[in-house]
């Protein structure tokens, strides 16, 4: 006991270091941080993730799904639905659960966090802090069992002291036949049970006994009694009650009288029952009489009544449901009914009985049958503990390890009629400026900026009624000097306290509200530089496109030129000649020529204003087989100087889509340039085009000299040209980020000295 009792005292101070040590680094520091995009569902960790999860480096995905898959199991139900439960009602963040390392272990941890909210009121990004809880939740577990160790063996020494005072042979008995405890008149009898087994002792055998009397309430699990001789010639009655020790263990309780002498066997008999009832009465345990069929309780002992807050006449004349919790009859009428079928021989549970003032007993209870002539009739022995206090001890560890020793929070338990505080901890005295003592004199309407009595009862009323299990608002505190400071409070009701007591838990959020105006001020700040430089660059980005314009502009003047000399050294001519003597049929032949090369000049000043008009970047639905038709027109001057063929392999005014026209066109006569410009002569280009449901497709194929796979690599950067001088580089830059722009794709296939395949993609509808 002294032994234990120090580990118990060692366990404490390291529990309170751990905790103190934990509070301090709540507040300063933490194991890692993290930020979640809700948005993007981009996740970060800042900190060494990978090795607080047992990983290499980066080896742990950076994502919510695996965060999700490394809570414990049984945790994982909980934490996702407190995290649903925080961006619906914008519940605080602040969850203890467990996760699964990479290696199998089983950490805990302390997760807080916070998140910003749209306008729109859906939350938008959440970070946080993890607290690796580990060591501190292990060592309240020890010191728990420890202290729960620690008060069985208290009890066990003082029921084996008063049977040790019992004027009969009693003894323990496990199903080795080794006997674990004897009393005092035992030992004088049959000897020491540490230097053999319950048939050497009392039988002086060699081996068990068979059939033993004894034995067969193992396999019944009713209370048995048996008559019998031991070597000396004594005769013994023996009661043999099972029971369960607190291991669990299934253990055998024998009470043997001796009877040897048949002229007193009478006076035996009444000192037996008289022994019997002593033990009965005595017991430290309250017992009871009970029919399994109707619960009438028909004896008890002293304890037993004692324990159930009535007399022993009060409590004969009621059954068991009726002195029963409520919430507490249900399971123990499944186990009765279990135990009249036969399908079970005994159990044992926590309940609760409720006393005639209305305040309730916390019991353990054993239930074991009994075995009586009467089939009819069965009956069982109750035996109650009462582990009120132990409850109680494992409300206190659960609320001063969690709450009272936590960190700087402020917390308050207050009666649910006076709301006066009973209880408040040290960050409730330091942020107040009040003693502890002070507070207990004073209420939540002492200390809470604008709220009157009404108000608080408003507000505290869904828990009273047990509609909501938690009330969380924000406010203000008024501190002892009269300055205020914003706060966030969540309040709970333990219904199981008699009065019931209230528990509130109160942030400081000075801090937090400080931060979310600087972010507030820093969002307003960026924005505007975003839009600033959103102006900069689209303006840039315009000044690009238009300079690519004017490049393809001046290789394009050639070919304006001759097509426009021809037909007006044409027009010319044919004036000249009519100038001269012709009779009126020729001059109406003259005249229709002049007359179709002045539109076919017009048509093509008309096609060239039309191509090289300033963009509007208006999207409107376009054929790509007409664009293509134009394009081709442009350049098949260039492309029939150098002998190249052009194959159009698509249908005429098809493929539409929608598109920015002009910045199409662009892209197309990039390419198509490009094509005959790697063609030395006599090649080949070939105009491929096909659409389904999503996507017109467009391949433009030659047979020039290709491109070397390290310049295929740079063939979209700006500036990056294979033509040298006489090239900008800027042709298949621009292209790339029309094409981009449009929601489509651009890229290249080229073998040196075989040719290259241009492949454009485009949408058939735009998500502008």
């Amino acid at each position: 006991m002294d032994k234990t009792s120090e580990q118990i005292k060692q366990l404490e101070n390291k529990l309170v270091e751990s905790e103190e040590r934990l509070r301090i680094l709540a507040s300063l520091s933490y194991d890692v941080l993290w930020q979640w995009d809700i948005v993007s569902g981009d996740h970060k960790w800042i900190g060494d993730i990978d090795t607080c999860l047992g990983y290499e480096k980066n080896e742990f995905p950076r994502t919510i799904e695996a965060w999700e898959n490394i809570i414990h199991p049984d945790d994982r139900d909980r934490v996702e639905k407190k995290l649903q439960e925080h961006h619906k009602r914008r519940v605080k963040w602040d969850q203890k659960y467990r996760v699964v390392r990479k290696d199998g272990e089983i950490r805990w941890w302390e997760d807080r966090g916070v998140t910003r909210w749209g306008e729109d009121g859906n939350p938008l990004v959440m970070t946080g802090v993890i607290l690796d809880i580990t060591e501190k939740v292990l060592q309240e577990q020890e010191l728990f069992e420890l202290q729960k160790q620690t008060k069985i063996k208290s009890m066990e020494k003082n029921f084996f002291d008063m049977l040790d005072k019992l004027p009969v042979c009693f003894h323990l008995q496990k199903n080795d036949h080794t006997v674990p405890f004897a009393n005092k008149m035992f030992k004088e009898r049959f000897g020491n049970p540490e230097k053999g087994k319950c048939y050497e002792l009392m039988h002086n055998r060699e081996k068990p006994c068979e059939p033993c009397p004894t034995f067969r309430s193992f396999d019944t699990h009713n209370t048995e009694t048996s008559i019998w001789t031991s070597p000396d010639e004594k005769t013994y009655l023996t009661v043999t009650t099972p029971f369960h020790g607190s291991s669990k263990e299934l253990q055998l309780m024998e009470m043997s009288i001796d009877i040897s002498e048949q002229k007193k066997f009478e006076e035996y008999l009444a000192i037996s029952e008289k022994r019997f009832r002593t033990i009965f009465e005595e017991c430290p345990l309250g017992v009871a009489l009970i029919d399994s069929l109707n619960g009438n309780i028909f004896e008890v002992n002293n304890k037993f009544a004692d324990i159930a807050g009535r007399s022993l006449s009060e409590i004969e004349n009621i059954d068991w449901m009726s002195i029963t919790h409520p919430d507490d009859v249900q399971e123990d009428l499944d186990y009765m009914t279990a135990l009249n079928s036969g399908k079970i021989n005994g159990f044992n549970m926590e309940k609760r009985y409720i006393k005639p003032d209305g305040s309730y007993v916390w019991i353990n209870m054993t239930i074991s049958p009994l075995t009586v002539e009467n089939k009819n009739k069965p009956r069982h022995l109750c035996m109650i503990e009462d582990i009120t206090e132990k409850k109680k001890n494992e409300k206190d560890i659960t609320r001063f390890g969690r709450l009272l020793n936590s960190s700087s929070n402020e917390i308050y338990m207050f009666n649910s009629e006076t709301l006066q505080f009973t209880q408040v901890n040290s960050g409730a005295c330091e942020n107040l400026g009040y003693s502890a003592d002070e507070l207990l004199q004073m209420s939540p309407l002492d200390i809470a900026h604008n709220y009157n009595l009404e108000a608080f009862e408003k507000l505290i009323e869904p828990l009273k009624e047990k509609k909501k299990i938690v009330v969380k608002v924000e406010g203000a505190n008024k501190r002892k000097d009269g300055t205020l400071y914003p706060i966030n409070v969540r309040i709970q009701l333990i219904h199981e306290e008699s009065p019931p007591l209230f528990i509130a838990i109160v942030e400081d959020i000075t801090d937090r509200k400080k931060a979310e105006n600087e972010l507030d001020n820093y969002k307003n700040q960026l924005e505007d530089k975003v839009n600033k430089r959103t102006k900069e660059l689209k303006a840039s980005q315009e000044r690009l496109l238009h300079s690519e314009k004017l490049s393809s502009l001046g290789k394009f003047a050639g070919t304006v030129a001759h097509e426009f000399n021809n037909p007006l050294f044409g027009v010319i001519n044919l004036i000249e000649q009519m100038g001269n003597e012709l009779d009126d049929e020729e001059r109406k032949r003259f005249s229709y020529l002049a007359q179709s090369e002045c539109w076919r000049m017009a048509d093509m000043i008309k096609n060239l204003q039309s191509f090289y008009k300033p963009s509007e970047s208006i999207f409107t639905n376009n054929s790509m087989s007409q664009l293509l038709d134009d394009v081709v027109l442009i350049t098949a001057k260039a492309a029939k100087n150098k002998g190249i063929i052009i194959n159009k392999n698509y249908k005429s005014n098809a493929y539409f889509f929608d598109g920015i026209e002009d910045q199409i066109k662009q892209v197309l006569l990039n390419i198509l340039q490009n094509a005959i410009d790697s063609i030395s002569s006599g090649g080949k280009i070939i105009l491929n085009t096909a659409q389904n449901s999503k996507e017109v497709i467009l391949e433009i194929q030659d047979t020039g000299i290709g491109i070397s796979i390290e310049d295929q690599k740079s063939i979209f950067d700006p500036f990056f040209s294979t033509k040298g001088k006489d090239g900008t580089g800027l042709g298949l830059s621009v292209s790339y980020g029309i094409i981009k722009k449009h929601g489509g794709d651009i890229s290249i296939e080229s073998e040196p000295n075989i040719g290259s395949t241009v492949t454009v993609v485009l949408p058939l509808k735009s998500k502008k």
